[in-house]
């Protein structure tokens, strides 16, 4: 039986990652009142929460993965952003016409988010040691 390789649960992880913070990081202007409304957030509040995500982003990928495949990863990044981003304001409009609000459609992605943070506190960075001249 082959041994499972712990590489693919890198990359899944970095999936779920990408496709909840990139797909809310774009998404949020579109229901920016209703932050605004809901949460009574004020507009540098989630201007800020939304930047601050995608400057972490960066360096996060180059500590734990180096800057090899930094092109590739930030490939993988881009689409799975795309992917949360297209799918989740059809999902938060379904959630919206069940419940007459989006408070639920937040508290998922807040968890989805939650659980994206967990997946990243448990990586490490690769241990690659490099040839001596």
């Amino acid at each position: 039986m082959r041994k499972h390789y712990y590489g693919y649960n890198i990359v899944a992880s970095g999936f779920l990652i990408q496709a909840v913070c990139l797909g809310a990081m774009f998404t949020y202007g579109v229901f920016f009142k209703v932050f605004q409304e809901e949460f009574g957030w004020s507009r540098a509040v989630i201007s800020g929460a939304s930047s601050l995500n995608f400057f972490c982003l960066f360096s996060i990928v180059a500590e734990l993965f180096g800057t090899d495949a930094h092109g590739a990863l930030f490939g993988l990044v881009w689409f799975s952003g795309a992917v949360g981003g297209s799918i989740g304001p059809w999902l938060a409009g379904f959630v919206f016409d069940k419940t007459d609000s989006y408070r639920l459609a937040f508290m998922i992605l807040l968890m989805l988010a939650l659980t994206g943070l967990g997946l990243v506190v448990c990586l490490r960075p690769l241990n690659r040691t490099r040839p001596g001249p």
